[in-house]
């Protein structure tokens, strides 16, 4: 069977040749910043719902049957999880414009569409591969400092401790001018000078905690090796919260992990269960029902 994607008089373009097309396309365009694969792998997802049958008697008969074709792909991106998730934004907006997260009540919302039941697409697996993704979605240069007026610098610190904050619970204050300004101010303002070398000092703070979390970094994706790669970005996210927050021999339960997640209890139940079948925690005995340690 040939799977139409766009029909222009006697003009046909299948959905093969658009997906592969666009996939070329988007690429060359995030090529510009370092990202073709993500380009490609977009280009390549965002209209996977038109291989569904209702969509091909839509263009093929020309009616104004409504079908949603955009959430497929989506649908797809959350399945995989880990990176593909990211992606699942771009392809469930590349009509509407990116949605908010949100819940399976909005039925607008990312969560909402990709949670809702859309028409059968299953035949695009005959003709289409999914592309995997090497890279991470953003990589900074180390090397790179850019100068721009009034001695402001481009840095990472400031990415940094929000994702301290982020991921560790910490509460460290962004500021971006503290964080950002690396030259030192006119020497007549004495007054400012001294307020400089305070931000100094705060920047060799920052400098520290940056060991900390690339330390962090290497040692929780050695400890998982692999087993978060179902999950989304947010459920990575939480996971390497409560590993920071409680290690290998701390010992945790459900209102624990409410607390820290700020869950309710039927969704801290759901992440605690699907944490054991990952084998990345396990029960424990000797403190009371329910309580779990990260597995070594």
């Amino acid at each position: 069977m040939e799977y139409i994607a766009h029909k222009n008089g006697e003009r046909v373009q299948t959905v093969k040749e658009h997906l592969y097309g666009t996939a070329e396309l988007a690429g060359s365009f995030a090529e510009k910043f370092g990202k073709k694969e993500w380009g490609y792998c977009c280009g390549i997802l965002h209209d996977l719902g038109k291989y569904s049958k209702e969509f091909q008697r839509k263009i093929q008969n020309d009616t104004s049957e409504r079908v949603d074709h955009s959430t497929a792909g989506a649908k797809v991106c959350n399945e995989k999880g880990g990176y593909y998730s990211i992606l699942s934004y771009c392809i469930a907006g590349h009509h509407a414009g990116l949605p908010d997260y949100g819940n399976t009540a909005i039925g607008n919302s990312l969560c909402g569409r990709c949670n809702k039941k859309i028409c059968d697409f299953e035949n695009y697996k005959n003709e289409i591969q999914i592309p995997k993704l090497h890279t991470d979605p953003i990589v900074f240069d180390p090397t790179k400092n850019l100068d721009f007026s009034k001695g402001i610098h481009e840095t990472t610190e400031y990415l940094e401790v929000f994702l301290r904050n982020l991921l560790l619970n910490e509460k460290n204050e962004l500021l971006n001018r503290n964080l950002h300004i690396s030259r030192l101010l006119n020497e007549e303002k004495v007054d400012i000078r001294d307020q400089k070398v305070d931000i100094q000092n705060r920047k060799v703070d920052i400098q520290d905690r940056k060991v900390d979390i690339r330390a962090l970094k290497v040692n929780v994706e050695n400890i998982f090796s692999g087993k978060c790669n179902n999950f989304t970005v947010k459920t990575t996210v939480n996971i390497h919260r409560l590993f920071a927050k409680f290690g290998f021999d701390e010992v945790f339960g459900r209102s624990a992990v409410m607390e820290i997640l700020e869950l309710k209890s039927s969704g801290a139940s759901k992440l605690l269960s699907n944490l054991v079948q990952a084998d990345i925690i396990e029960p424990v005995s000797g403190y009371g029902k329910g309580k779990y340690k990260f597995k070594k």
